[in-house]
Formats: structure tokens, sequence, C-alpha cells
């Protein structure tokens, strides 16, 4: 849909939604390349989107300093090992001069120094472990000015560099004690921690080529997924930031000098590192920090292996463009013990009696149409929450004389697991009968895109929040352990598969590859006519609650 403006001042509707925007000082356009920047409100509603705009138009000049921090920080982990291996160097070898300059002249004379270096480590460990680079600033002031560096005060790679010069106060005083205690042998792990990185030789360029670095690959393989449609265009972010586990552990390398020990490695890592390795708590940590943490969740094997099998396609992409000899991710994939049906178990009927007790479910909704709709929906049709949180006013209507809801990814905000899990479900009589329909026209009458406006679109998905109040509402009722919303979906095709429905059908209304057995249809939506799926499958669904209690819910509520 073509962008409509003149409807108030930095506000932009597009596709429903409504976006703020805002032109860039010349000095952010001309380092980022951006004329402007232009904010999701995850609204479709101008008055709400009037007042977050107003906001955000206050704060502009905050708004911009955050800018300026981002697009500053750009030193690669290469660029910074060079930099403070070169300062480390230097201070080793300034201090070090200073000590042989004054010979001691007795062993008293070397315990007080040795005590005075002492101090230094201890104080450098102290302002290390409390991050605070305020001693370190003359020394990232010194590197940036030899370098001829352009990084700003207060920016993230001026904050990166001053945790750097503290990590280098303690090596370079362990080093001193080692050598004041006639100890030169151990030296060698730190200093070897601290070797210049080697230099591209980059005499006769124009016969020389540079070799792939790795975040130019993974940019290069986003783009060509993109270009070949197998991403939709927000792939670019999204899809690299699955790479961030990879770039962190791995670094910005050249690709054809990693080997499958590197992948192995890096594999290994990986089990190792928290779950939200983007949280800003993490930021400034080494692996071997953030390793070391206590308390933190770690990811499933499943999402490890879809990391790898990531990095394996990407490296397969290297080689087909000659940038590397072979894919060193290939068959590196964790055996995962725990099955899939195992991971996750169905609700039992007096679960589903508790959920959806009508005392209690009245105070969980709490007036928020999305926390009445979604469980119900999740229950009936067997979709993810993903799939149900995302539906667009235009995504439910008439085909065969059936309502049906059209799982897609048609608009630019909506996402599916896989292609193939595009398909329609046929509405279950008892949607129907709380009045659906008619919500889905009350939120098409004022105005709205998405059936679920109040929902927010962050990380390019719709279900975060709604994810987590569910699960606060399991956490409420008792124990439901390995029990959680994805819990309906396998509740779904449970009650089908007792009832002998064959799981080509009942593939056909989940979206799944396959259930088991039996060719499932590649094509979903031209497979089965909704009439079909309704008389053979949504029918046949009955659970223990008595859902003609509930007062129907027509109208668009919400927080």
């Amino acid at each position: 849909m073509a962008a409509q403006r003149g409807y108030g001042k930095h506000l932009l509707l597009k596709a429903g939604i409504w976006y703020f925007r805002l032109a860039l000082p010349a000095d952010i356009r001309n380092r980022s390349g951006k004329r402007e920047v232009r904010l999701s409100l995850r609204t479709g509603y101008a008055r709400i989107a009037s007042a977050y705009a107003t906001s955000l138009d206050a704060s502009k000049h905050k708004l911009f300093n955050i800018i300026r921090s981002d697009i500053m920080a750009d030193l690669t982990p290469y660029e910074m090992k060079e930099y403070i291996s070169a300062y480390f160097n230097k201070i080793l070898e300034s201090m070090w001069d200073d000590l042989l300059d004054k010979p001691h002249s007795s062993t008293d004379e070397l315990e007080k120094t040795i005590q005075n270096v002492t101090q230094f480590k201890n104080q450098a460990k102290t302002n290390y472990a409390l991050r605070n680079t305020q001693s370190a600033i003359k020394a990232v002031d010194e590197i940036i000015t030899t370098n001829d560096l352009d990084i700003e005060k207060n920016s993230r790679d001026y904050t990166r560099m001053g945790v750097e010069a503290l990590k280098v106060y303690v090596d370079v005083a362990e080093v001193l004690l080692l050598r004041l205690k006639g100890n030169h042998r151990d030296e060698e792990n730190i200093m070897a921690a601290y070797a210049t990185p080697q230099r591209q030789d980059t005499s006769d360029s124009n016969t020389k080529q540079k070799p792939t670095l790795l975040f130019d690959l993974i940019n290069a393989y986003c783009t060509d997924r993109i270009e070949r449609k197998l991403w939709k265009r927000r792939g670019l972010t999204e899809s690299a930031r699955k790479f961030d586990r990879l770039k962190r552990i791995l670094g910005n390398v050249p690709v054809a000098g990693l080997d499958h020990t590197d992948a192995t490695r890096a594999r290994d890592i990986m089990l190792k590192l928290p779950l939200r390795l983007d949280a800003k708590r993490f930021q400034n940590k080494s692996i071997e920090e953030l390793i070391a943490l206590e308390g933190e969740a770690r990811p499933s094997i499943k999402t490890i292996n879809d990391q790898l099998i990531m990095a394996s396609s990407l490296f397969e992409f290297a080689v087909t463009r000659r940038e590397a000899t072979v894919n060193i991710f290939k068959n590196t994939t964790i055996a995962d013990d725990v099955s899939a049906d195992r991971k996750r178990d169905p609700f039992t009927d007096d679960d589903l009696k508790q959920i959806f007790d009508i005392s209690t479910y009245s105070t969980f909704c709490a007036g928020d149409s999305a926390k009445y709709w979604l469980p119900i929906l999740g229950l009936f049709t067997g979709a993810r929450l993903n799939e149900l949180s995302q539906i667009r006013t235009v995504d439910v209507y008439e085909k065969s004389g059936i309502l049906v809801i059209d799982i897609t990814e048609e608009d630019e905000e909506q996402s599916v697991k896989l292609h193939h899990t595009c398909r329609i479900v046929p509405v279950h009589q008892t949607i129907i009968d709380l009045g659906f329909a008619n919500y889905v026209q009350d939120v098409k009458d004022n105005g709205g895109n998405f059936i679920f406006p109040q929902l927010p679109y962050r990380n390019f998905r719709r279900s975060g929040k709604p994810s987590q109040y569910f699960s606060d509402y399991l956490a409420t009722l008792g124990e439901f352990k390995k029990k959680s919303y994805h819990s309906f979906r396998h509740t779904f095709i449970m009650n089908l598969r007792n009832q002998g429905i064959m799981n080509e059908v009942i593939a056909s209304a989940t979206g799944h590859k396959g259930l088991d057995t039996g060719p499932i249809p590649q094509n979903y939506k031209q497979q089965h006519d909704p009439r079909l799926l309704m008389r053979d499958v949504i029918s046949k669904l009955s659970f223990p609650v008595d859902f003609s209690a509930y007062p129907p819910c027509k109208k668009m509520t919400m927080d």
C-alpha cells in the first residue's frame, strides 16, 4: 500500500499502521546515508499515534544522540584488538623501562615495588569488575589520538575501548609482577593475547584480491536471499541478527582462513552463551565472562541447531562463490534426545477446564480482546501464536460459504514459519457463536488493519507480549510444567488423532510439513476445500468446556 500523508506533524500512515517520521540533521545524514528516521508506532489509531508522535518530537534531541552513538559504534573486533595490543605493548615497555632505570639496591626495595604494583593491579581489577572506565579515560584518549580514530566520547566504541584499557592495566601489572619475581616463562600466555594482529599486505592492491570477511559474507548472503525472494525485505535486518552469536564468537575474520576446528569451537561456545545474547547487560562482556555467568538461561539444542543450519547455508553460499573451499559447518548439528512431541505436552481435559473457567478467565482477560480471543483461537484452529497474533481484518472472510482465517505472510509485518505453512483454516462454530465475525468487523470499522491492534510489533513479530502474559496466567493457575500456549496446538492435533482423523488432513489445517506418516500436500490452500476441512476436521473438535456460558466479545476492547 502506498504511503498516505497529511495526517499531522511527523505522521505517516502505511498499511494501516502509523509511523513517526523525522528528518535527520546533516551530520547524521552524511554518516548514515539516510535522510530521515522512520519508527513504527504500532497502532492503527490516529489519536493514539498523534500522542506518541508528540512525545517523540519533544525528545528528538535525545533520539539524535542515540542515533549518533549507534552509527559511531563501528570498530570491528580485529581493529579493537590491534589498537589495544599496541597500547598494551607500549605501556608495558614504558613501565618496565622505568623499573630498569631504577635498579633495587635491596630486597626491601624490591618488596616495596612489588607491593606498589600489586596495589595498582588490585585497583585495576576492581575498576574492571565495576566497569569504572573513568580511570581509563586518559588511555582511551591516547589510543584515539595516536590512531587518528573518529570516536566520540560516550559512544559505544568509547566505552568498549575503556573496558579493554582496564584489562590492559591488569595484565600489564601481572607481567611486571612475574618479572619482578623472576618468573619470565609464565608471562608468555599473557603476552600472546596481545600479539599485534598481522595486517593484510595492501601492496600491489590492483592485482591482489582482498579476502572476504565474515561480516561481508553474511550481508551478501542475506541480500541474495532477499533478491531471490526467499526472504522478505526485512530479512536483511532480521536474519543478520540470527548470525550475531556466530559473529561474536568468530569476529570479522577472513572466511578462507576458517576451518572445521573453528566451526566446532563456535558450536561448543554457542551452547554455553546466555540465551538473550543481545541484552544490554551483556554488550561489554567478553566471551569468557559470558560463559562464566551463573543463573542465566542457555539456548536449547533446537535453537543451536537452527543457528548451525543457518551457518551451514551461509558457508555453502561461500563455497558456490569460491570464497571458501569447504562448508565447515556441514554436519555440525547436535543430536537432540528429546523428540518434538515430548517438548510440549498437550493440555488435559482438567487443564482446559481450569484455563477456561469462566470466572478465572474473565479476570485474566480484564477487558483485553487479545487475551480473550487468542487462547480460544489457539484451541479451535491449532495455529501458532504468532500466526494468530498477526491476523489482519482482510484475512477473515467467507469462502465457499464458510468463515475462514487466511494464515498468510502477504503483509510486510506478517511472517510464517515456512512458506508451505500458509493455509486457510475454517472457523469453528463455537468461535462464531462468541461473536468473532462481529468483533473483526468492529476493528475494521474503527480503521484497524490487524485484528489485535494493541499488540506491539517487536523483533518482527506480534506474539511476544501475548506469549508472556499467557505464561504468567498459567503460572497463577498452578503447575503447568512442559506446557505453554503452544500446547493448544498439540491439544488440537491429539484431539483429532484420537478420533482417527488422517494425518494428511490434520496437516492441512495445522500447516505441518508432516505428521509422522503419509504424504503431505505442499499447497494446503488448494488441496482441501474449506467445506471438506470443516466437515472432516474442524467440526470434529470436542472439548470439555461449555463456551456457551461465555459472554460474546463483539467489540474491540483492550487495556
